[in-house]
């Protein structure tokens, strides 16, 4: 089942003022009809944005393809979301996203939110985490980073009253990067040091979604 094509075209529609055009569209894991595709795409889109395929497995076309054109393939020091790629197909930009929902996600929120907003003409951020925030209390306990080393980027759903604001991590204390029935109704998306644990009344510092 693809989650991941009806998620980001909606994130889009979000964050993409009307009536700018936007195309979905499929393709198989063969790399000649990846790369034609992006060839029709980049004709008359400004960004292209894809979901999997962008780590080191025998199917991973996005990647075989993008680095014949040294589109960038690496990993980040986050999870969810560790395989991402960056780069310019002919005249457009690509983003290439993990393919586990979760990552999708957050991956969407943290890299193709500041790219549509620089294509847009608004005045770049200065860091990534240069955004609307909100510092709440945690309303349960958050994943704990593991393996250790790793920042942890948890998405999180808000609540508000006469207290303050509460943010309550998405699916417990279990993080799973293909939870994607947790993704419904978020509002942010907390970032974790790897060097931090968050429990239940801790302070966090929450990015809005």
């Amino acid at each position: 089942p693809d989650s991941n094509l009806p998620m980001i075209a909606q994130l889009c529609t979000q964050y993409i003022p009307s009536p700018l055009p936007t195309t979905v569209a499929h393709c198989s894991d063969n790399p000649e009809a990846f790369a034609e595709l992006l060839d029709q795409l980049s004709a008359d889109h400004d960004l292209i944005i894809t979901t999997g395929g962008v780590s080191v497995g025998a199917f991973d076309v996005t990647r075989d393809a993008g680095e014949k054109r040294d589109i960038w393939f690496g990993p980040i020091n986050m999870k969810p979301g560790k395989p991402q790629g960056v780069g310019n197909w002919n005249d457009a930009v690509l983003l290439c996203l993990p393919g586990n929902p979760v990552a999708a996600w957050v991956s969407f929120q943290l890299f193709c939110k500041p790219a549509i907003d620089a294509l847009r003409g608004l005045a770049p951020a200065s860091s990534l985490f240069n955004r609307p925030f909100v510092d709440a209390i945690a309303g349960a306990d958050f994943p704990i980073p593991r393996p250790f080393g790793r920042n942890v980027a948890v998405p999180v759903r808000m609540s508000y009253s006469a207290d303050g604001a509460v943010a309550t991590p998405y699916s417990g204390t279990t993080l799973g990067s293909h939870f994607v029935g947790s993704l419904v109704a978020l509002d942010g998306l907390c970032l974790i040091n790897q060097e931090d644990q968050l429990h239940t009344g801790d302070t966090v510092r929450v990015l809005l979604a």
